[in-house]
């Protein structure tokens, strides 16, 4: 019950109906109590479960980010001073690799596509199976040498590629850059800063994996919390990815990624989901009353 001046407002929800009604009181301009209620449509009652669902997936993944910053914090204490300053430089120097990529016509940031040749979804994932067998090879041999382990992810799906293409790239099947995909998981801060100085030093070889993009998400988690850099290569001429992640951190993330993924498959991986009740129009019972 809540009174508010001279109203005083009664709230009643029914849950069964999944209707939620409002019975406002009164002093009338006749000098005696009346009421009108407003009944809120069905959808509101949907609209109110959702903003729960959401608050509560938004709360595991605040939760979760909390864990990755403790194990990142951890990773950090771990390691020597020169290590973490190392690391930086080595991370801003890989940042500095790929050349700048020009913007797009209506003048956002431009955006990594595969080559004039990949003519159709169908190419893209054709060549996705060849040249990742080559990325793995490589890969693997990269991991023998740097004492890590490396993981080949399964070509991307023909459903998940035609989504993607749709909903993130507007049509431009081109965008895709992760058909063929793998990767190098670091047990310490110290492994992986040698995996990164090595890869600077081999950068441009022309027969193995030339750098066209790199997203640094250990200085700049990625929603949710989550660390790890993100590179993607050309081999041969097809853009694949090549991910970075420390054990530590990757350890965690099954049962968070499972958060983020509903989020996702929603539209709500951001902060911007808001969903608001509306009012059906109201109702005069003033001649029910005594």
């Amino acid at each position: 019950l809540v009174v508010e001046s001279a109203n005083i407002v009664v709230s009643q929800h029914f849950s069964y109906f999944e209707v939620t009604s409002q019975l406002q009181i009164q002093n009338s301009d006749r000098g005696g109590p009346s009421a009108v209620a407003f009944v809120l449509s069905p959808e509101s009652e949907k609209d109110r479960k959702l903003n729960v669902l959401y608050e509560k997936l938004k709360m595991c993944q605040e939760q979760d980010s909390e864990k990755y910053d403790s194990a990142w914090t951890s990773l950090q204490s771990e390691a020597d001073d020169t290590v973490t300053a190392k690391l930086e430089d080595a991370l801003k120097a890989l940042e500095a690799v790929p050349p700048s990529l020009p913007f797009e016509p209506n003048g956002d940031p431009g955006r990594l596509r595969q080559g004039d040749h990949i003519t159709c979804v169908d190419v893209l994932l054709s060549l996705a199976e060849t040249v990742g067998k080559e990325l793995h090879v490589i890969a693997e041999s990269l991991a023998a040498d740097h004492h890590c382990v490396y993981s080949a992810g399964p070509t991307k799906s023909l459903e998940r590629v035609l989504e993607k293409t749709k909903m993130d790239y507007n049509g431009d099947h081109r965008c895709i850059a992760d058909a063929a995909r793998g990767s190098l998981v670091f047990d310490s801060l110290a492994k992986f800063v040698e995996f990164v100085l090595a890869l600077l030093m081999r950068k441009g070889s022309a027969s193995e994996l030339n750098i066209v993009r790199v997203k640094n998400r250990l200085s700049q988690p990625a929603t949710g919390g989550y660390r790890d850099v993100m590179l993607n290569v050309s081999v041969n001429g097809y853009v694949c990815e090549l991910q970075l992640h420390l054990e530590q951190l990757k350890a965690l993330k099954a049962s968070a990624h499972r958060i983020y993924d509903i989020l996702r498959s929603v539209g709500w991986e951001g902060d911007e989901q808001q969903i608001y009740a509306t009012e059906a129009p109201s109702h005069d019972i003033r001649s029910a009353l005594p």
